[in-house]
């Protein structure tokens, strides 16, 4: 798309969220007064944006090619990786983020059990339910494109 700024237009990529804006005309020379985003095309992992910008050293309006790689979502859990209870729960808390603006929410999960969502995003929380004998926990972070982050792990020992 497009979106004037100072008098002039610039081509803009963004998805969900105003957070996700990309004003892709800062990414051109300073010769091109004015550009414009008019298709997009992604494979996955890559977006590519097409437009066209106006060269004032040529002066004429030349064809432009934007390539865009989406970031994963990153994702930490707080404290020791190894902990040993006697509570049948205990509260699994962690940090996220989106370098895109696109977080959408963090999943846990113990054991072979389904991914749940825990309260929370940037700082986030999960009660983990535990069974006597070692318990696995996997956490993840998602982004609203559904880019996940890498899963972070711990294990709970529950006597």
């Amino acid at each position: 798309g497009v979106a004037p700024f100072g008098g002039q237009n610039h081509a803009a990529f963004w998805s969900d969220s105003a957070a996700s804006f990309v004003d892709l005309h800062s990414f051109l020379p300073p010769n091109y007064s004015s550009s414009a985003a008019v298709s997009i095309w992604t494979d996955g992992s890559t977006v590519l944006v097409g437009g066209e910008g106006y060269n004032t050293t040529s002066a004429r309006s030349e064809a432009l090619l934007w390539r865009y790689t989406p970031r994963s979502p990153t994702l930490s859990i707080k404290g020791k990786k190894r902990i040993r209870t006697t509570r049948p729960r205990h509260v699994v808390k962690g940090r996220a983020a989106d370098a895109d603006g696109n977080l959408a929410k963090v999943e846990v999960k113990v054991g072979k059990a389904k991914f749940k969502r825990a309260k929370g995003l940037a700082k986030w929380r999960f009660a983990a339910k535990l069974r006597p004998g070692k318990n696995n926990v996997a956490a993840r972070a998602v982004a609203s494109t559904k880019r996940k982050s890498r899963t972070a792990r711990m294990v709970v020992f529950r006597r």
